[in-house]
């Protein structure tokens, strides 16, 4: 079958010498989304043909080629490809007797002659003399670079005197400053080395150098190596935080390439994205506009300079949506849903999962150092808010087994596990709200033997095997009404759970049984349904209420020895509501004389706002969740706005009003609901700290929130590492981190051990080893990923947060991979480090003495950066 009929372009096509142009010259990031498809239509259709391995080396042997490699000149290589292959246009490649060793008997070329040369193709009077494609080996410069290539995949020390050697034979040998760049100590180090290599690269341009560059750029060895030295120096400006001269470097070099034929435009997109220089992007995206069409480096970032303007429009929806069509798999990053792999490829195909990563790389910074802006994603596109992608399940599942092994065992609690959904267990399988049973929400139980509910949830799909294992270590952790404890028996009567589990608790000594039935659970899943049912009861009466099709109030018999108490308050839980994390609102009725609920309403609406009480109230009356529809003597508020926005309303149905501080009921309604809703937390709130004072949470929130506004991680290199010494009262040494360079997490990090910390630093442990070494993470993210009752305090007692991104949660790792919240003195060291942190300026080698306030006392520390 023809290579066209397989939906690829023949080799001779444009596209296909576009592909082969790019994997001549190595593949990279530097062409567009087109070019990397071509690079892939080539690849399939010219791998495994005879000898394809042996054409493209001699290929890469020719002058010519040679000539804009150098360069790295993707068009001017693609156009000679094209008219170097053009006699061979109607060529079959699944034709049998195509041979890409020589082509056919009628081929263009069938000998080494042929192959290498090109009688209208003068290579140095095109491309300059000889040494510009092979170095005279007598010379300086040829003895520099050839004991370079002999010390090639040497040790760090070797390759160091190598190109000392080699500056003492060529002192402008740009390739030597290089070398010493990349086997530098620190990061300042490197960056000298790298001014060092442009200065040499230079002086190698002649008497003239900018003349030099203007007319010979491309066309000499000399203007190549100024370009790429530069190039080096500004990627080192930017990892150092020099974005301005970054820029200005990036800019010098796509004056010497308008066409950008080597990609430096996505490398000052990246700078000037990180700077927010709005109208220098603006230009950019003008001046390179098909980019936003087909790179997502360039229409993920068109989207996010609107947003930094002008807010959620409907232009910037319209940019996010035109960009999630470039690459959607970018959409899981920015939203947490996938984590950064350690290291990208340099080359992608368009629209994988590998470009997303690298765009990842670059610009995720971009988007989580933008307040608001991952929340505005979410919301765009209705994105579920998750902790972490499915890779990251078996670690989820380890941690909640190490928490759950250190608890103690009840011997006599047995417990029955499964999972159902909702609807369907009274004869009904469909939903009105649902055009897919698939929607249906699921319920997960736990249940003890004879004695009730250990822990019920919630979700919206079927739960996986691992899910459910993790479900049933987390009910062990914590349970709204036991200890913390694990039973002795598991019961379930799914294959799957016993086969998957089995292994999991038994190493916790939690014996698993396989059953036929499970009465409990199946008393607790007809539970559920009843009070489906009851809340669907209750939505119908507020929707009547709100429509005014309820009886007026005043003709409903009137019990005037009752007293109603109705109340309103957000819960300690979080939920989805239009693409946004929202903190849902109870509202509920109370009978106080009888003790019973009478109307309760859960949603994602403030109470203050709208008439969320009154239809209670209106619904409580007519369609009463207890007793016959009534009123009732008086109705009694917390809320002095309630009272005075529903009190006329009640007198004109003959009903009291006042003010009450007795909302116990209530307030234990509330809490219990939170509990159920929120499930359990792998780190406990701040709040339930031993000892805990608001004072020293109001300290650690202010150091937290002056951290954030410094963001010190803009001007500390990645490899900063900073001793803490405890003064008073006396402690051990601590070393940090401060993170955020990448992106993917801001905060600081604090390890008890250096050798620890610097081998988890060099990235030459896994990223299981990694979460067992010991230390204190503080780390600053929406309100939704923080315990709900941290959130509480905060909105209740004002709290500083410095904005909507910046909500700080703490957490101590024990050696192991255990986690809990920090114990008090835990939590005043990293309060205190916070506090000096802001205004300690780094520099290698500095340090300085200071005394935070923590709220509960003072506590002294000498920091230093080594």
């Amino acid at each position: 079958m023809p290579a066209m009929e397989r939906g690829l372009a023949p080799f001779p096509s444009v596209e296909a010498c576009g592909g082969l142009s790019i994997a001549l010259l190595g593949g990279s990031r530097i062409m567009g989304r087109k070019q990397r498809d071509s690079a892939d239509a080539f690849r399939d259709a010219f791998d495994g043909l005879p000898g394809a391995s042996e054409l493209m080396e001699r290929l890469a042997e020719m002058p010519e080629v040679k000539a804009y490699m150098l360069r790295r000149d993707y068009r001017g290589l693609r156009a000679f490809l094209e008219g170097f292959f053009s006699p061979l246009a109607d060529v079959d490649l699944d034709d049998e007797s195509f041979d890409a060793e020589g082509f056919d008997d009628e081929g263009d070329f069938d000998s080494d002659e042929d192959f290498d040369s090109d009688e209208d193709f003068d290579s140095e009077e095109d491309f300059g003399d000889e040494d510009y494609y092979e170095c005279d080996d007598d010379s300086p410069r040829g003895q520099a670079e050839r004991l370079l290539d002999a010390a090639s995949g040497a040790s760090p020390k070797r390759l160091a005197a190598a190109a000392r050697m080699a500056l003492e034979i060529y002192p402008e040998c740009v390739e030597a400053y290089s070398t010493l760049a990349e086997v530098a100590g620190t990061d300042e180090e490197a960056l000298g080395y790298r001014r060092s290599a442009v200065e040499a690269a230079w002086k190698a341009l002649g008497p003239n150098p900018r003349e030099t560059l203007e007319e010979e750029f491309g066309e000499s060895e000399a203007t190549m190596d100024y370009f790429d030295a530069n190039r080096e120096l500004a990627g080192a400006l930017r990892d150092a935080g020099q974005i301005d001269e970054a820029i200005e470097r990036y800019e010098e070099l796509l004056d010497f390439d308008p066409d950008d034929g080597h990609g430096v435009r996505l490398e000052l997109l990246s700078c000037l994205m990180r700077a927010d220089r709005r109208e220098a992007l603006r230009e950019l995206f003008e001046r390179f506009d098909d980019e936003i069409e087909e790179s997502p480096y360039f229409a993920y970032s068109a989207a996010l300079v609107e947003f930094r303007a002008e807010g959620d429009t409907s232009y910037a929806r319209k940019l996010i949506r035109a960009a999630k069509s470039t690459n959607r798999f970018v959409l899981d990053y920015l939203v947490g849903k996938r984590n950064l792999p350690r290291e990208t490829l340099g080359y992608a195909p368009a629209g994988s999962k590998e470009e997303a990563a690298d765009y990842a790389f670059d610009h995720l910074r971009h988007w989580t150092g933008t307040e608001g802006a991952v929340a505005w994603v979410r919301q765009v596109f209705k994105l579920k808010v998750v902790e972490s992608e499915a890779e990251d399940r078996p670690q989820i599942v380890d941690t909640w087994r190490k928490l759950a092994a250190a608890l103690p065992q009840n011997a006599t609690e047995v417990w029955q596990v499964d999972a159902q959904r909702i609807a369907g267990r009274d004869g009904y399988d469909e939903c009105d709200e649902c055009d897919d049973t698939n929607e249906l929400p699921w319920a997960v139980v736990a249940a003890r033997e004879g004695s009730g509910t250990v822990h019920v949830d919630f979700i919206s799909s079927e739960p996986t095997c691992e899910e459910m294992l993790a479900f049933v270590l987390q009910s062990m952790t914590r349970s709204p009404e036991r200890e913390a404890a694990r039973p002795r028996k598991i019961a379930v009567c799914r294959r799957d759970y016993f086969k998957g589990w089995r292994e999991v608790l038994a190493s916790i000594g939690v014996e698993l049984e396989l059953v036929e039935e499970l009465p409990d659970c199946d008393a607790e899943f007809d539970a559920v349904a009843a009070s489906s049912r009851v809340a669907e009861s209750m939505a119908e009466a507020l929707a009547d209420a709100q429509a005014g099709d309820l009886p007026p109030a005043d003709t409903l018999p009137q019990h005037e020895d009752e007293v109603w108490l109705a109340d309103a308050r957000p819960l300690a839980t979080w939920v989805v509501e239009d693409g946004k994390m929202v903190r849902p609102t109870l509202a509920a009725v109370l009978d106080a004389t009888n003790q019973k609920i009478v109307m309760q309403n859960v949603a994602a609406q403030d109470a203050h706002e709208g008439e969320m009480i009154w239809n209670a109230l209106l619904a409580s009356m007519a369609q009463p969740l207890w007793g016959e529809p009534r009123r009732p003597g008086a109705v009694e508020f917390r809320d002095p706005d309630f009272l005075e926005r529903f009190g006329p309303r009640l007198a004109e149905v003959g009903i009291d009003a006042g003010i009450t501080d007795d909302l116990g009921p209530f307030d234990a309604m509330a809490d219990s609901l939170s509990r159920r809703m929120e499930g359990p937390e792998l780190v406990g709130p701040l709040v339930d700290i031993e000892g805990i004072s608001n004072d020293c949470l109001r300290s650690f929130y202010a150091a937290a929130a002056r951290f954030r506004k410094a963001r010190p991680w803009q001007r500390v290199p990645t490899d900063a590492v900073l001793k803490i010494e405890q003064l008073d009262p006396a402690g051990n040494s601590w070393y940090g981190v401060v993170m955020g360079q990448s992106g993917m997490t801001y905060g600081l990090a604090l390890y008890e051990s250096l050798d620890e910390m610097l081998t988890l630093m060099s990235g030459q442990v896994s990223d299981e080893e990694a979460a067992q070494i010991p230390a204190i993470s503080m780390s600053f993210d929406e309100a939704h990923m923080l315990g709900a009752r941290d959130v509480e305090a905060i909105e209740r007692h004002g709290f500083a947060v410095h904005d909507r991104d910046g909500y700080p949660s703490v957490t101590r790792i024990e050696r192991g991979g255990g986690v809990r919240a920090p114990l008090l003195w835990e939590l005043e060291l990293v309060t205190a480090c916070l506090a000096l942190l802001a205004d300690f300026a780094f520099e290698r080698n500095a340090g300085t003495m200071g005394r935070a306030a923590t709220g509960t006392r003072d506590v002294a520390l000498r920091l230093q950066w080594l």
